[in-house]
């Protein structure tokens, strides 16, 4: 009996899947202004087809909202001039099926990544830009753990508050300590009158990340 455990034991130890601990980590703010975009228009896919800082931001559209120079209007990056967009109109959402943070994309050499905080708001419009009509909304993320395993881990959501004028800032959102070693993030937004949600488009900037790698990243320790 105690021959045919071992058997069994060995053979379990010969299937499981190897872990290896990520020698690498680099923490970083995303703040998307280094990407070019077309101003006023949020169109195309955040960086190289929703690659960017080495995370995918899929589902997500470039909002190139003004030159850094230019009066405010609309929602007010946290820094200027781009921003990132997603919603039920999104041609990007729309296209990917949903908006999310990832580290599953073709060529990935990131295990997992950290949310830290980002800041957010919401307009109406097809797609977001300077001229969007800003509304309330709450914005939801849920993050999940890498595969074989993988598994909703964290979920948070933050609500914005429009202040009822034309120009707006982006308010700030900090995420609890379960948002760590995530495979992706999904983001969903909701307005506040149900009505609109199929128009509202959900906003973010200056993302606040930790990513994790066995290679060696550029700009790491």
């Amino acid at each position: 009996m105690n021959k045919l455990i071992l058997i069994l034991a060995a053979a379990a130890l010969g299937n499981a899947v190897p872990t290896t601990s990520p020698s690498y980590k680099l923490t970083q703010v995303s703040t998307f202004d280094n990407i070019q975009g077309v101003p006023g228009v949020g169109i195309g896919p955040v960086g190289n087809n929703g690659i960017a800082y080495d995370l995918g931001f899929l589902g997500f559209s470039l909002a190139a909202t003004t030159s850094p120079n230019a009066p405010p209007a609309g929602l007010v990056p946290e820094s200027a001039p781009n921003e990132i967009a997603f919603g039920p109109t999104d041609p990007q959402t729309i296209t990917a099926g949903f908006a999310q943070i990832t580290v599953n994309y073709q060529e990935s050499q990131i295990a997992y990544f950290d949310l830290s905080y980002f800041y957010y708001g919401c307009g109406l419009a097809t797609v977001e830009s300077a001229a969007g009509v800003n509304t309330a909304c709450s914005i939801t993320v849920t993050g999940f753990s890498p595969p074989p395993a993988s598994k909703q881990v964290a979920q948070q959501t933050f609500k914005f508050v429009f202040n009822g004028g034309t120009v707006q800032n982006l308010m700030y959102a900090q995420l609890d300590p379960s948002f760590k070693g995530l495979y992706s993030a999904k983001f969903t937004v909701v307005n506040a009158n149900p009505l609109l949600t199929a128009t509202t488009v959900g906003v973010i900037d200056t993302v606040k990340n930790t990513i994790y790698s066995t290679d060696l990243i550029p700009g790491s320790p």
